[in-house]
């Protein structure tokens, strides 16, 4: 008996924490999801056993009959016999395990890994419901709030009414084998694949480029949203429609109501001085890994690129100079980068010899270590974009990458900054 192609939510295996699993598929099922392209009509389980049982491990005999329709059983040769043996599919650091040529949820054919993070392994798949290719992002367990994408990524479709052009779709969620997956749609590259291996970008065109991303930081300060990890690598595209982008990898987000200055968020180049020194979280935070994002698609290479924490913050000063004082009452970790008189851990103090005026130098010891670092307030930005062409970006830089998140430009600012708002098209 065939029965029609539908997207299947159900668990096939319980899950590694079943209470919870359980509350959060009652909270995304609050969300619709989108309604599946479905133009190939499965099996039901029963059907499937029996159709494909040379194909079937022992496991998957038994696991199957959890699955009320069924659209592929992988094929045998790409399947961990040992894993379908001891009934146990997560690798040491609690990645699922699988091999390109097997199924997810006896619905996904797996192509290949397309990508590896720390909570999530990224897998190529074909949805074997409609034959198109999808995204299949598949949560390691044991990690931080498993859930956390899938619930941000549906709470934006709900916001949005429906799809959202500028945030990766959601198409699918669901458990298997204790691993919870969320299914994406499949873009062809991210932006850093972009900027490094097909263009570098002119500023003109990379001020075009991301207004689309100016769109989403716009949206989700909008609904009070932190993104938590804006960078190259989770802004995606198409090579036909190159300005059209999408942010993705949500796994960070949280609403600033929840926003936990305990957590790290953001990549260290990407990263904001108050993430670095626990300060207040607010959607600013993404604004100032825009302004990076924006200097790197135009010098071809990362802006902020320091060799550790301490040395990127030691960066940060080096444009910036020193924080406000603000910045010493509201944060709780400026002891890792400040000596109890307020001076930078990486400098020291020096007095001319005639004058007595005092003045601050690299210590030598941290300057051999990290070359070419120089003391606080030494470099303003237009010394690196010195050129007339670059008068709209080094004027967007100095008020995107400030200390103090109540003063950085805002998105819907930006719009009207004349390096978006004038010759774009």
């Amino acid at each position: 008996m065939l029965v029609p192609a539908r997207v299947s939510i159900n668990a096939s295996v319980v899950p590694e924490n079943k209470i919870e699993a359980d509350a959060i598929t009652l909270e995304l099922g609050k969300w619709k999801l989108p309604k599946p392209e479905a133009k190939i009509k499965g099996y039901v389980s029963s059907q499937a056993a029996m159709v494909h049982r040379v194909s079937l491990t022992d496991y998957e005999k038994r696991e199957i009959v959890n699955h009320p329709v069924v659209f592929t059983v992988g094929e045998m040769e790409a399947k961990q016999l040992e894993c379908h043996e001891e009934r146990y599919f997560t690798d040491e650091d609690g990645a699922y395990m699988v091999s390109p040529g097997d199924h997810i949820g006896f619905q996904y054919e797996v192509v290949q890994k397309v990508g590896e993070g720390s909570y999530a392994d990224v897998l190529e798949c074909i949805d074997k419901s409609s034959e198109k290719r999808v995204v299949v992002k598949m949560n390691k367990i044991r990690k931080t709030n498993q859930y956390a994408e899938a619930m941000m990524l549906m709470q934006i479709r709900e916001l949005s009414k429906g799809e959202n052009p500028y945030f990766v779709n959601v198409l699918n969620y669901a458990h298997f084998r204790n691993h919870f997956f969320i299914v994406l749609d499949k873009m062809e590259m991210d932006l850093k694949h972009y900027i490094y291996n097909v263009k570098k970008p002119s500023l003109n065109e990379g001020a075009r480029m991301m207004t689309s991303v100016l769109e989403a930081l716009a949206f989700m300060k909008f609904h009070g949203i932190i993104h938590g990890d804006l960078k190259p690598s989770n802004i995606l595209l198409n090579l036909d429609h190159p300005f059209d982008l999408k942010v993705c990898d949500f796994g960070l987000s949280r609403m600033v109501s929840e926003a936990n200055g305990n957590e790290i968020y953001q990549s260290r180049f990407y990263r904001a001085p108050e993430v670095f020194c626990r300060g207040p979280l607010t959607p600013a935070i993404d604004m100032w890994s825009f302004g990076l994002i924006i200097a790197e698609m135009y010098l071809g290479k990362p802006y902020f690129d320091g060799f550790s924490d301490f040395d990127q913050f030691a960066l940060i000063q080096q444009y910036l100079g020193y924080p406000p004082l603000s910045y010493f009452q509201k944060c709780r970790k400026m002891y890792k980068f400040f000596t109890p008189a307020g001076y930078a851990i990486h400098c020291r103090i020096k007095q001319l010899p005639f004058t007595g005026e005092r003045y601050l130098e690299i210590d030598p010891l941290y300057a051999l270590e990290n070359p070419g670092r120089l003391p606080p307030g030494s470099t303003p930005f237009c010394d690196d974009f010195p050129k007339a062409e670059q008068a709209d970006l080094c004027d967007f830089l100095e008020k995107c990458l400030v200390w103090e998140g109540k003063k950085r430009i805002t998105p819907l600012f930006a719009f009207n900054h004349p390096l978006f708002s004038v010759k774009l098209f």
